[in-house]
């Protein structure tokens, strides 16, 4: 069942990527439809960022409130219908409205998918969980990208928004039908009060959210500009650029996997940083690469651009206490998403105001996102988390597959541990490494 729900939020997670690539893609035919600037594709582009900080931190804390299974199946509902109405749009007033509204709903996905992630698995496993879960948010693009360009060129370019749209209706169905809360969501670990105070003064929850707003700058640039890069700056069609924009994304999906599994036996952080480190140096890269060079670089980029993902969610998974993991990645995720925001617009007018070097000025931004990134990786604190074991979590209760995956000095009270048939757990807290 476990294993189920991981396959069930990657299916949530890429599709919201492949409706975030979908604009991306279809952007060079949008503008000259609607006769947009590049700074009013940027403005386009950041819209959807525009409240989406804001709705993170009210998202985070419904997560913790109604739990993460339902916030998930309402941001799929949502962003399902109001990437439809993208299609639909008649000019850009409408454009801007409809990604506005779209990123106001998305608010709680993030905090609902680490949330769900993290009732179903603890220790060791959580890497490898979070790497294929949050694999899909490479492999929504890479798919998404070729199947956005062979929707245009079959139905134009609103073809796609509504055809996303249908299959994220069909998928909200399928996960009020299958999916399930974790077993810690029924016992009461969950219901440990923590004050807002206490989420608040968490170094780590800052310090992530000012990691992946330096990212952000970055992968935001990346996702919203690389096909007019291709198309503009490098001058193919858009059949083809549809499909060398894919291939980051193949390549990016590999490197998530790869890393989750990894992270797991070598550590979090040095992983994370060496993946923000190689990455900018290849998108310096790709900015003077050959024509016939470049699309393997690219691959390459992205390769290196996914590492951090899943080594850091299972970092944060572990140093924060379930109680408020969904409001403390609310408030990382509004802090990063600031970051969304500025990307794109700065972009925009690096290209726009650069002349013929505006677009290895937009790849300068990139860089310099990174490698801040990289750096305050490396000042995330492993610390020591509160984990409170209640009565009656032994082997054959609906908590164990969780339990008995902590590590055995942190379940019991004493040197011993919690084994099958043993005394029961106090209450207290125990302290353990993050």
């Amino acid at each position: 069942m476990r294993w189920w729900v991981v396959a069930l939020l990657g299916a949530a997670w890429g599709l919201a990527y492949m409706d975030r690539i979908n604009l991306s893609v279809a952007a060079p035919l949008l503008a000259r439809h609607f006769h947009l600037t590049p700074m009013d594709l940027g403005e386009v582009i950041a819209a959807f960022s525009l409240v989406y900080p804001a709705a993170q931190l009210a998202g985070g804390s419904l997560v913790d409130r109604l739990g993460p299974r339902r916030m998930i199946i309402f941001t799929v509902l949502w962003f399902s219908a109001f990437g439809g109405l993208t299609g639909m749009a008649s000019g850009l007033g409408t454009l801007l409205l409809v990604r506005v509204l779209l990123g106001a709903g998305e608010g709680a996905d993030f905090p609902a998918l680490y949330k769900a992630s993290s009732s179903w698995f603890a220790g060791r496993e959580s890497g490898r969980a979070s790497s294929i879960w949050m694999s899909a948010m490479a492999l929504g693009p890479a798919l998404g990208a070729v199947l956005t360009t062979w929707l245009i060129e079959a139905g134009g370019w609103r073809a796609p928004f509504v055809a996303f749209a249908a299959l994220g209706l069909l998928l909200g169905l399928v996960l009020i039908r299958f999916l399930r809360e974790g077993p810690r969501r029924h016992h009461p670990w969950p219901g440990t009060p923590w004050p807002w105070r206490r989420v608040l003064s968490d170094y780590n929850v800052w310090a992530y959210g000012l990691i992946y707003f330096a990212f952000n700058l970055a992968f935001y640039g990346f996702v919203g500009w690389l096909p007019s890069y291709l198309v503009h700056g490098r001058g193919l069609p858009l059949a083809q650029a549809g499909l060398v924009t894919s291939l980051p994304y193949w390549a990016g999906a590999v490197g998530l996997l790869a890393a989750g599994f990894l992270s797991d036996r070598w550590g979090r952080r040095p992983l994370a940083a060496v993946g923000y480190g190689a990455a900018a140096a290849l998108l310096f890269w790709v900015a003077v690469a050959p024509a016939g060079l470049m699309p393997w670089v690219l691959a390459m980029a992205g390769f290196a651009l996914y590492l951090s993902f899943a080594p850091l969610a299972a970092f944060m998974q572990e140093v924060l206490p379930y109680g408020y993991l969904g409001r403390g990645i609310g408030i990382s995720m509004f802090v990063a998403q600031l970051g969304s925001l500025a990307g794109p617009l700065l972009f925009g007018y690096l290209v726009q105001t650069g002349g013929a070097g505006g677009w290895r000025d937009g790849f300068g931004l990139m860089v310099a996102g990174l490698a801040a990134a990289g750096i305050l990786t490396l000042t995330l604190r492993r610390g020591r988390r509160p984990v409170l074991v209640p009565d009656g979590w032994t082997a054959g209760s609906a908590a164990w597959p969780v339990v008995r995956r902590l590590p055995r000095w942190v379940r019991a009270p004493g040197a011993g541990g919690l084994t099958a048939g043993g005394p029961p757990v106090s209450d207290g807290p125990r302290w353990g490494p993050g």
